[in-house]
């Protein structure tokens, strides 16, 4: 396990999940009405949790490891619902794809680097 673990990139990741469920509850009729307020305040504490953590966030993406990696790719897949299947895998495949590709990217960083 990295030094750091995952649970700030954890809180990262319910702010932006609570956030594309909401989005998705408040399109559900196609239009945006003061109801929808009920969708955006439960959203206020975790994108604030989230921003709280930005930094412990770097330090732990930045730390990351094959066994966190594929925790993440694991929990990600359980936390992660939308409606739409096959929009949520898309998603999902795409944030296992930004990881792995930063990681690749800090990789090269550091082997070039000597």
């Amino acid at each position: 396990m990295g030094l750091f673990g995952i649970d700030n990139i954890k809180t990262g990741l319910k702010a932006v999940f609570a956030v594309a469920e909401a989005f998705e509850n408040i399109m559900d009729d196609d239009k945006v009405s003061l109801s929808d307020i009920g969708h955006i305040v439960p959203l206020i504490p975790k994108v604030v949790g989230a921003f709280g953590v930005i930094d412990e966030m770097g330090d732990e993406y930045g730390d990351l490891d094959e066994a966190e990696l594929d925790e993440l790719h694991i929990w990600t897949k359980e936390e992660f619902d939308l409606k739409d299947d096959v929009v949520e895998a898309k998603i999902e495949e795409g944030l296992a794809l930004a990881v792995r590709l930063g990681k690749l990217i800090k990789d090269f960083i550091i082997f070039f680097k000597g």
